[in-house]
């Protein structure tokens, strides 16, 4: 794959803002037949993306206040009707918590597929709720989904081993999702809810910040409703590790 994009800075007036338009292609060994006519997968997409937002403190998980919205729209290439264009929305809205170091973040996103008749689809942009990871169900023609974090940090003391390890923090991160996907025939509901633990620390002296921690998550039913039958799917409960790299 090839990416292509333009940041344009605009900060200013306390503010972290910025517009960043681009052009993706992408394309991957896999194939497939159609009317004796051999396609390779591949597409292009376009988009931009724009946020504005405070800074982080530095006891803070998120910015005070701040916002992000993308837009992007994939075409494939080649292969006629045979694969459908897809759109895609998303966005999230940073709000102040109960108190100070605590911080609350809205996401939402949206998608549209163009055909489900199309004969070959490409992988979905968007993602289903935080614990059907494994579910192996996907979006299919029109997908909405929700989300809300709640950032606790929780200071660490100043835990340390001399030379080798300096935990900055704690994190506490509850959150709940909800997801929305409608097609010709069906109509789905996701929903999950957790929380994710983790810690921030520094090795060696490095001044990259890593992160660990775990992801607990409650995938709820996955009620069907289509023309002849309503049944669940899906219902599990599932643990994650979480590691970051910060540089």
């Amino acid at each position: 794959s090839l990416t292509v994009d333009y940041p344009l800075n605009m900060f200013g007036d306390g503010w972290e803002k910025m517009f960043i338009p681009s052009v993706t292609w992408n394309m991957n060994s896999d194939h497939f037949y159609h009317n004796g006519m051999d396609y390779l997968m591949q597409n292009i997409t376009l988009g931009a993306r724009y946020y504005r937002m405070r800074p982080t403190a530095p006891n803070a998980v998120f910015p005070r206040w701040g916002m992000s919205l993308s837009f992007y729209t994939r075409i494939p290439l080649g292969d006629g009707d045979e694969s459908s264009s897809m759109s895609y929305l998303s966005g999230y809205t940073y709000f102040p918590g109960i108190i100070r170091p605590h911080g609350l973040k809205l996401s939402y996103m949206a998608q549209h597929n163009y055909s489900e008749n199309a004969s070959t689809f490409y992988a979905s942009i968007a993602d289903l709720p935080r614990g059907y990871e494994k579910s192996g169900l996907v979006p299919t023609t029109n997908y909405l989904k929700l989300s809300l974090d709640y950032a606790m940090p929780i200071w660490a003391g100043d835990l340390t081993i001399p030379c080798f390890l300096y935990i900055k923090r704690f994190q506490l991160i509850p959150f709940c999702d909800y997801g929305l996907d409608c097609n010709s025939r069906t109509v789905t509901n996701y929903y999950s809810f957790g929380s994710d633990v983790t810690m921030q620390f520094h090795l060696f002296r490095l001044s990259f910040e890593f992160t660990l921690g775990l992801r607990y998550a409650h995938a709820g039913d996955v009620p069907e409703w289509s023309k002849e039958v309503v049944r669940n799917t899906f219902n599990q409960d599932s643990f994650s590790l979480l590691f970051n790299v910060k540089i």
